[in-house]
């Protein structure tokens, strides 16, 4: 007779996040397993949509942790943690170089929530690397990376026309 199978651990219970749980938070997001709580006006202040879904009445049937309402986000846990590290530390941006899983998340979740200044720079970051316009590449290519472009404006312009 074999052994009883080992339990397996419940994955779908919420964990809070270590980093952005604040106990003055006012909005629990919620990205898969993880939760965020933050602050509402914070994310009205810089997301377009926020602001508009902060204004919204909430039935009293609605889950809230702690009295605050969780916002369930299709997005990548990790993704959440790249927007709110932006949001919370004005360093985060200023860094010389980011991980390009940061700058994928700030153009995905900047497009998709209308947090436009954290999308105009992660593209800023691609476009300043990878111009659009062949002459100016190969100023970047020629240069070892090192240099940037003497105009990038076509390039830039041309992307954020999109957004």
């Amino acid at each position: 007779m074999s052994p009883p199978p080992a339990k397996r651990q419940r994955t779908d219970v919420p964990t809070k996040h270590s980093e952005f749980w604040f106990s003055d938070g006012s909005v629990v997001l919620q990205a898969v397993n993880t939760q965020f709580r933050v602050h509402w006006s914070l994310l009205a202040r810089h997301s377009l949509v926020f602001c508009d879904m902060q204004g919204l009445p909430q039935p009293s049937d609605e889950p809230s942790v702690d009295g605050c309402p969780v916002v369930q986000l299709q997005d990548d846990p990790t993704d959440v943690e790249f927007l709110l590290s932006t949001l919370y530390d004005p360093a985060f941006l200023s860094q010389k170089t980011l991980p390009l899983a940061a700058v994928g998340a700030l153009i995905r979740l900047g497009r998709k929530y209308g947090f436009r200044v954290f999308l105009k720079s992660a593209v800023a970051r691609i476009t300043s690397h990878y111009p659009a316009v062949l002459e100016e590449y190969d100023i970047v290519k020629n240069s070892g990376g090192t240099r940037r472009p003497s105009s990038n404006a076509q390039g830039l312009k041309s992307i954020c026309s999109l957004l």
